[in-house]
């Protein structure tokens, strides 16, 4: 997935793509590919050779998504954020969630995973999808859709902050085949563990599923706050060995026909078009758990009534892509890595 010559693709020498798992087949056999800039009036290349099509134009209104996409300013900012990426001090990036991280990690790198993937830019900056990085997250998925599950030997971040450790990302190394290799071993070479340092960061969310044992929302949230307890307790007493910055992004906004927007049964059919976020229990619970103790990103969205820009169906969680997930990414680019450089655009459809 690769956005045109002005936008995100001029970051990028080399793409690492590894456990992919979408619609689309390719060779295992390279697995570095070179981006080459396009000028494209679309702004998502469909001739694009790692393109997954699970997620692009395939909403209700997907060129309505595309204007939503357009004029939401999220093409420049990403691209000026990524360009600061790729120029600056070398950092690693570590995206830690759920299906709705996945896309926002799609929307930003370019690149399609299903679960765990890594990417190198020009400067050898990292940008890594990791659901269960340190430990920190679980999930209900079913196995052939589960990111990697690590040993005994595996990274735990909580226990490392205990130890006074520094964290580190268990991953697959560069050199890793296309494949879904889900036991993570650190005897096998298909896997590397890239340390973290002060310069780092990991972008957290504890997952949209929580209800009717879908997901394990509750479990990650109380690890989350028990590591960020560790953690200001450490350096506090300036025992922080260099561990990386966290930030928390926000519960993605649901649009099913419930009271408030959870998820539903399969038999109410359609999402609905608009939803109060305020009615919205994860946002509430995780800003009134988090708030002070890590720094919240994406909280000045108001998504409320763009339900129609959905999936659809009776998918009312992720997003038709181009879209939201665009402006997701243009949220974590602005407030983690520009500062909020100059004005914010002003969402629109």
């Amino acid at each position: 997935m690769v956005s045109s010559s002005k936008n995100k693709s001029i970051a990028f020498i080399a793409v690492i793509l590894v456990a992919a798992y979408c619609h689309l087949e390719f060779s295992a056999t390279k697995n570095i590919r070179l981006l080459e800039s396009k000028p494209l009036d679309f702004p998502y290349d469909n001739t694009c050779p790692l393109l997954c099509q699970e997620y692009l134009g395939n909403g209700v209104h997907p060129e309505e998504a595309q204007r939503f996409y357009a004029n939401s300013g999220a093409p420049t900012v990403m691209q000026k954020g990524l360009s600061k990426i790729s120029t600056e001090e070398q950092q690693n990036i570590v995206f830690v969630g759920d299906s709705n991280m996945r896309q926002i990690y799609m929307s930003i790198a370019s690149q399609p995973p299903y679960n765990d993937a890594r990417l190198k830019l020009r400067n050898s900056s990292e940008l890594f999808f990791s659901p269960k990085a340190g430990k920190i997250q679980m999930y209900s998925w079913k196995r052939e859709w589960d990111a990697m599950i690590t040993d005994d030997d595996g990274q735990d971040w909580l226990q490392s902050c205990k130890n006074r450790e520094i964290f580190a990302v268990d991953t697959y190394s560069l050199f890793a085949p296309n494949e879904h290799v889900r036991e993570w071993s650190k005897l096998n070479p298909v896997f590397e563990t890239v340390p973290l340092g002060s310069v780092d960061k990991v972008i957290i969310n504890a997952s949209m599923h929580g209800v009717h044992g879908q997901g394990r929302r509750e479990h990650n949230l109380n690890r989350l706050n028990e590591l960020l307890d560790c953690m200001a307790d450490a350096r506090e007493k300036g025992e922080d060995p260099g561990w990386p910055q966290l930030y928390y992004f926000r519960t993605n906004q649901l649009h099913f026909k419930t009271k408030d927007g959870g998820f539903a049964s399969e038999k109410d059919f359609g999402c609905a078009d608009y939803k109060d976020s305020m009615s919205n229990e994860f946002i509430k619970a995780e800003v009134d758990m988090l708030r002070g103790k890590i720094p919240l990103v994406g909280y000045g969205l108001n998504l409320d009534h763009l339900g129609r820009l959905h999936m659809g169906g009776r998918d009312c969680a992720h997003w038709s892509m181009p879209g939201v997930p665009d402006v997701f990414g243009r949220e974590i680019m602005n407030e983690v890595f520009l500062e909020n450089e100059g004005q914010q655009a002003t969402l629109k459809v």
